[in-house]
């Protein structure tokens, strides 16, 4: 006869689970105190059964990371005798941080009374860490993405700005969202290209607001540097403290240098031990601030080739003052401004004495220079509404605003004692002292340009009837005719 198979016996399966579960388990008892776990859990705290038996588990394995929310959740869910399911921090033996994904149900007897408390746990580290790191990499990219559309409409700003003082004002918001908890200053030549002058800054700028090219290893080495991330280097002179790192980026402009972008970090801290960590921080920015440096480098070329060409459409090649072009715009703005405002104005046309002469006995080439002298001097009044211009050849035009007749000819009273006390030097010897004649019509309601010209004009060719060196101001007796002036 065939033998009988054993009934299945069901506790015995139970214990095969409890003993073989690839998952941790501990049972406990009403108050939390450790009955029982198998060996799965020892493996994975690294606590020996022996080490938790009569002590909560939470005593043991959490630590200064654990989430005191989840603890207290826990907590309620074991006072209330229900089945809880969450995520946990805990720390092995030896202080290693580990997540575990656990399960706590209570056991009730027949008579529905709590007997135990049952927890299954899994080990779930790995996927903690891939999730962090997948959600780090999902940041990064974020903040990629909002530099790379930053860059982008500063970039736009930039490249619209066309003056250095737009320039400036785009660098200065910009760089501000950029490089935000940074300090900054953009640094541009003088005139004199001796020296750097402070044009904006954002942050908190404490230093000189001047600096020249040897105090900065940037413009000595020519290139952008890093301070802060090499266990060789050496802060530059113009830097108030070596204890944080920042960076120095040169602004070049035609193959020019033409200033200086100056970042520091004041929450970062220069330690030549931990230059690898402090590198992987700043690299990135470094990066971006060079990609910011050459943007500004472009945008400052594009402002002077605009500031050159702009210069060439309305400046004298020669002498530098405004020329015909620029002076028939501008008057014709200031008699409107005048006519609107009841303001007074005036105008003045100046010639050169016996020019001609001058050049015939002296050469052209001394002809320029006087024409150059006398300009500068024209351009130290170019200031407070008056505005000289240089017609053609050797005649001068003054727009006097806000000035009347009077007024107007004391400004060419002061041209006069300059020119007078200021020798003419060419090719190592003094010229023949330089005179002018003028011409003063003040604007008076109803008049348009060419009036007002023809009354200055008339008035300047009565100063060379009278022996020139002279100035005569306009009279009105008779209306004079229409002046008719080329590119009208």
């Amino acid at each position: 006869m065939p033998k009988k198979s054993k009934p299945n016996n069901v506790e015995n399966f139970a214990d095969l689970i409890v003993q073989h579960a690839t998952d941790s388990m501990v049972f406990t008892d009403t108050d939390g105190l450790v009955l029982w776990a198998n060996k799965p859990f020892t493996e994975m705290s690294g606590y020996a059964l022996s080490e938790m038996i009569g002590h909560k588990p939470g005593s043991i394995l959490q630590g200064p990371n654990t989430d005191p929310n989840t603890v207290a959740d826990i907590r309620a869910a074991i006072a209330a005798k229900r089945t809880i399911r969450t995520e946990l921090l805990n720390y092995t033996k030896d202080g290693h941080p580990y997540w575990i994904d656990v399960t706590i149900i209570p056991v009730f007897d027949e008579n529905s009374q709590l007997t135990h408390f049952m927890s299954i746990e899994r080990d779930i580290t790995q996927s903690k860490d891939l999730i962090k790191k997948t959600e780090m990499a999902l940041s990064e990219e974020r903040e990629r993405r909002r530099e790379r559309r930053l860059l982008s409409q500063v970039s736009e700003w930039l490249f619209a700005a066309q003056t250095l003082e737009e320039l400036q004002a785009v660098v200065t918001r910009s760089m501000k969202i950029l490089f935000p908890d940074t300090n900054g200053e953009l640094f541009i030549y003088s005139n004199s290209r001796d020296v750097l002058d402070r044009v904006s800054d954002w942050g908190e700028v404490s230093g000189e607001p001047h600096l020249h090219a040897d105090q900065c290893w940037a413009l000595r080495r020519g290139r952008a540097y890093c301070y802060g991330i090499s266990e060789i280097d050496f802060a530059c002179s113009h830097v108030e403290s070596e204890d944080h790192p920042y960076f120095c980026l040169p602004i070049i402009a035609h193959g020019d240098t033409i200033g200086l972008m100056h970042i520091s970090f004041p929450d970062l801290k220069a330690d030549r031990g931990e230059t690898e960590e402090l590198a992987a921080i700043l690299s990135p920015a470094f990066e971006m601030a060079q990609i910011c440096a050459e943007q500004i480098s472009l945008a400052a070329a594009n402002v002077r080739l605009q500031s050159e060409l702009q210069d060439k459409s309305v400046k004298d090649a020669l002498t530098g003052l405004w020329n015909r072009r620029w002076f028939l715009d501008m008057a014709n703005r200031e008699i409107r401004r005048a006519e609107g405002a009841k303001a007074p104005l005036s105008m003045v046309m100046i010639d050169v004495d016996f020019f001609k002469k001058f050049n015939d006995a002296h050469g052209h080439d001394a002809g320029d220079v006087v024409l150059k002298v006398l300009s500068s001097h024209l351009s130290d009044i170019d200031t407070n509404g008056v505005f000289p211009c240089r017609i053609g050849g050797e005649e001068f035009a003054i727009i006097c605003s806000n000035m009347n007749a009077k007024e107007a000819e004391s400004v060419v009273k002061r041209l006069q004692s300059r020119l007078a006390e200021s020798p003419v030097i060419f090719s190592g010897r003094t010229l023949p002292g330089v005179t002018i004649s003028a011409g003063v019509a003040q604007f008076a309601s109803g008049d348009d340009l060419q009036v007002l010209m023809r009354l200055a004009d008339a008035a300047l060719y009565e100063a060379k009837d009278a022996g020139r060196d002279c100035i005569i101001l306009a009279h009105r007796e008779e209306q004079p005719e229409p002046l008719v002036l080329a590119g009208e």
